[in-house]
């Protein structure tokens, strides 16, 4: 047998996330916020731009690019015909997570 137990030692390194989730007492639990999030990346074929999911504050802010605000963000990824720009994108999206420290933040892994 090539198991072995590991001693975790002091656990305080380790967040507890369920229960850091359920104290930011936030109105929509994580399996409705993932739901919601994959209905966004799906309203423009894996970039998401349908304004009514967006909230008026909205911002994106990436590594190159931003802050953006809601209207600057639906020009600028409407303008661009994904299908065309992008036939074989596939986003391979997966490892849908809330984030414990902000309740209302979905994160995930975009290998595509």
């Amino acid at each position: 047998d090539t198991t072995e137990t590991v001693d975790m030692g002091d656990s305080s390194i380790f967040m507890d996330e369920e229960a850091m989730l359920k104290a930011k007492n936030f109105p929509l639990k994580s399996p409705e916020l993932i739901k919601l999030a994959k209905g966004f990346l799906m309203s423009k074929g894996g970039f998401g731009a349908d304004p009514a999911l967006l909230a008026n504050n909205f911002q994106f802010v990436g590594p190159v690019v931003g802050p953006l605000g809601k209207d600057e963000f639906l020009g600028a990824i409407g303008s661009v015909d994904m299908k065309t720009a992008f036939p074989d994108f596939s986003g391979e999206f997966y490892n849908f997570q809330v984030d414990p420290f902000e309740g209302d933040r979905v994160w995930y892994i975009a290998r595509g």
